[in-house]
């Protein structure tokens, strides 16, 4: 094999040149219509708070008391509502971008059958979903607290409309034409933020190179073979008759 491929370098020189181009190709985007290479390299980010629905008003009575025990089953509701297009439309207002951009994931599209964090389950949607901005909407129940989390591709803008998803969530608890809702909404603390980096892998990309080159070479190997085995019996042929 190695007489084979020092025999026909420029043959390899082509699967060297090619397993170049695969491995560049993992790491790169190559256009062939303005030929440049664009990093493959993608930043997105996350921004998330909580935010609890309690009674209005410091003191309790009896009526404040029966609402307390249906917190955690309005905090589902209201979550659910934040798919809603009207409730979608002020969020996109408030934070700047168009609605139809905005995919928003609530507790009423379906929840996995083992509880698994917040943080797991809305990255997974939002890689499934076209959609430059996703907010994912979590609420149990049980608690009254509505987590909710933003994804763009920076922290700022995963901010903003992590904050316009509250301002929509306000609004949604003020909905109560005539008479006060009983109940309110509350972020516990500051939006939190974070970036997160994903590049490929220069290992991948050297795998890919040893697997295209091995592949090609493996070929030359197999036809250069092929074509002495028919050349000996061209040869012998006239010999036999």
């Amino acid at each position: 094999m190695l007489r084979i491929l020092t025999r026909h370098r420029a043959l390899v020189g082509v699967g060297v040149a090619l397993a170049v181009l695969a491995g560049v190709s993992v790491l790169f985007r190559i256009s062939p219509s303005s030929p440049h290479f664009a990093s493959r390299a993608t930043t997105s980010a996350t921004a998330s708070v909580r935010v609890l629905i309690a009674a209005a008003g410091s003191e309790t009575d009896d009526g404040e008391s029966a609402i307390d025990g249906t917190l955690g089953t309005r905090a589902k509701l209201l979550a659910d509502k934040m798919a809603t297009d009207a409730t979608r439309a002020i969020i996109a207002h408030r934070a700047g971008v168009p609605a139809d951009q905005i995919s928003v994931l609530t507790p009423a599209m379906g929840g996995p059958t083992v509880p698994i964090p917040l943080a797991v389950a809305s990255s997974e949607a939002a890689a499934t979903v076209p959609s430059a901005y996703v907010l994912g909407v979590s609420a149990d129940g049980q608690v009254p607290i509505i987590t909710i989390r933003g994804f763009a591709a920076n922290a700022a803008a995963a901010s903003r409309l992590t904050l316009a998803a509250v301002a929509g969530l306000d609004d949604l608890v003020a909905k109560r034409p005539g008479r006060p809702s009983g109940f309110s909404a509350q972020p516990l603390g500051n939006v939190v933020a974070r970036t997160k980096y994903d590049s490929p892998s220069h290992a991948v990309a050297l795998i890919a190179f040893l697997v295209v080159l091995g592949m090609w070479c493996s070929a030359v190997v197999v036809v250069v073979g092929a074509h002495r085995q028919w050349k000996l019996a061209q040869r012998r042929a006239p010999l036999a008759t």
